[in-house]
């Protein structure tokens, strides 16, 4: 239960990074305590955006461009992910979309 709700409040608090940043691969990680999120980004080809504000051992991952990203997105933003969460300091990982909300009509 504490692990959905750990969850959920780190998706809520990208939200609105994310918005900003959807114009590329942004992946939000939560990290092992001990381990460095740049060592660990410049390692898989990624730029550590920066921790998220009020989450402890979570950051903000932007793939870098490569070749391969613009021949082949889908297939290279696969490979990349699965090596960033096979990483024994990586606890989660998860590919941030933005998303467009439209409010509910008012009655």
């Amino acid at each position: 239960m504490m692990k959905i709700l750990s969850v959920i409040l780190v998706v809520w608090l990208l939200f609105s990074a994310v918005l900003s940043l959807n114009d590329g691969h942004v992946f939000a990680v939560q990290l092992h305590p001990s381990a460095s999120a740049d060592d660990i980004a410049e390692r898989h080809g990624f730029d550590n955006l920066g921790n998220v504000e009020g989450v402890e051992h979570h950051y903000l991952f932007k793939l870098r461009d490569h070749p391969s990203l613009r021949n082949d997105p889908e297939n290279f933003v696969r490979e990349k992910a699965d090596m960033l969460s096979s990483s024994q300091e990586v606890l989660w990982v998860e590919k941030q979309v933005a998303r467009e909300r439209t409010p509910r009509p008012r009655f």
